[in-house]
């Protein structure tokens, strides 16, 4: 038995009730979902079977080819090479090798990567909508992978709405897809942590604005280190904490040089982005751009099961490492304290690019609460300190619900 996460019996109810009406009826209201690529802007099919382009595209990304994460992209790319008759090829570059985190926004829009998966808390200059609205990642509901599921699900509508459409215009670029790689971000530390309302003399690394303000709460101290740098810092003793979540401790073997585990309610990530290339979007054929709007389901989909099963390989082998798991009530009253703070001044922070803050807060709050309504049909809400369930088989309506948003796009 996992001690303190274990696996939450599911539930499955026998009807299913009327779950996303009054989400679809507010994001169709004031913010209408983008349209799809203009046809008369995209070139004819070349040949290709059934109107499909013989295209190959680039692909970047910041994780490997060997994490779970990764292995679940090249079968999103080998299903997509089958399912055009082998029309589209998707050439992958792992682990930033074609652009770092700092230019995959930039590289993307000059066309230097066709498509990029990336987060927009590393260009928070340029995509300031973005950036705000992942403010609001306390929202999520504290149950996992509930919160994973429900944040995967917000975002794939929050940033298809008008505004954030020409945010990513303006950089030339077009939105595909959002994934959540956890539900709330926790803390890993190499120290023992002795006072969980006083984090002073701690040194952390902090995965964006967001984190870090809220380590600046309980006193620690955020250290710019890069991801792929942790695992020396924390080895090294330049930081003592990382804030993030399981995967990335496993991913990244941060749980062999930190040893102290705190499940914390620190604010989930919402804002990982699939984006691509806006010319060479419009350049494609309507039948290539329904092709990719639809596969993009089955990467997120499968891109979150995968980043499920890390969180799953962190849990279990946390006695083998020797992590101790600590109990974080104390920390969670300080971390919602000053969340719910936040979270009171959030509309007065709009930037220039909101049309309407009031009506995008109203969106946002009503597809969180219509999202956790979708993530609870089937499966009951963990206790605090289980996992209620290890796949997202176990989430029908969940995935009904989540084709029906990118299917959606294809009819714009």
């Amino acid at each position: 038995m996992r001690n303190p996460l274990s696996v939450k019996e599911i539930r499955r109810p026998a009807l299913r009730s009327a779950r996303y009406v009054i989400a679809t009826l507010a994001v169709a209201g004031t913010f209408a979902v983008a349209a799809c690529g203009d046809s008369s802007s995209s070139t004819s099919a070349t040949g290709g079977a059934a109107g499909i382009d013989e295209v190959t595209l680039s692909y970047s990304d910041l994780t490997s080819a060997t994490s779970s994460a990764g292995e679940s992209v090249q079968e999103w790319i080998d299903s997509l090479e089958t399912d055009s008759g082998g029309n589209v090829v998707v050439e992958p570059y792992w682990s930033s090798s074609l652009l770092t985190s700092n230019d995959a926004l930039s590289g993307t829009g000059s066309g230097i990567s066709d498509i990029t998966y990336t987060v927009v808390t590393y260009q928070p200059q340029a995509l300031p909508v973005a950036n705000w609205i992942n403010e609001q990642g306390s929202l999520p509901m504290d149950s996992y992978p509930h919160n994973q599921l429900q944040t995967v699900g917000v975002m794939n509508e929050l940033f298809n709405t008008e505004d954030m459409a020409a945010e990513f215009d303006s950089q030339g670029v077009k939105f595909l897809a959002s994934t959540s790689v956890a539900g709330k971000y926790d803390l890993l530390c190499s120290k023992e942590v002795t006072d969980q309302t006083d984090l002073n003399g701690l040194r952390v690394r902090a995965p964006g604005p967001v984190w870090a303000a809220e380590a600046e709460a309980l006193g620690m101290t955020v250290v710019n280190v890069a991801q792929g740098e942790t695992y020396e810092a924390l080895q090294r003793g330049l930081i003592d904490c990382q804030i993030g979540a399981p995967f990335m401790y496993e991913d990244y073997g941060l749980n062999e040089v930190a040893k102290h585990y705190y499940p914390a309610g620190f604010s989930a990530n919402m804002g990982l982005v699939l984006l691509m290339n806006l010319d060479k979007w419009e350049s494609l054929s309507p039948e290539t751009q329904a092709l990719l709007q639809e596969s993009m389901k089955d990467y997120a989909a499968g891109r979150t099961q995968a980043d499920i099963e890390s969180q799953m390989a962190f849990f279990d082998r946390r006695e083998e490492l020797g992590i101790t798991t600590h109990d974080v009530t104390e920390m969670n009253a300080a971390l919602a304290e000053f969340q719910e703070s936040q979270r009171d001044g959030w509309l007065d922070r709009a930037p220039a690019g909101v049309s309407d803050a009031a009506a995008t807060g109203e969106t946002l709050t009503t597809a969180i609460d219509s999202w956790a309504e979708t993530v609870t049909e089937d499966v009951a809400v963990a206790e605090s300190g289980e996992v209620a369930s290890e796949s997202i088989d176990d989430f029908p309506a969940w995935q009904d619900r989540l084709s029906d948003v990118f299917a959606g796009r294809t009819e714009g």
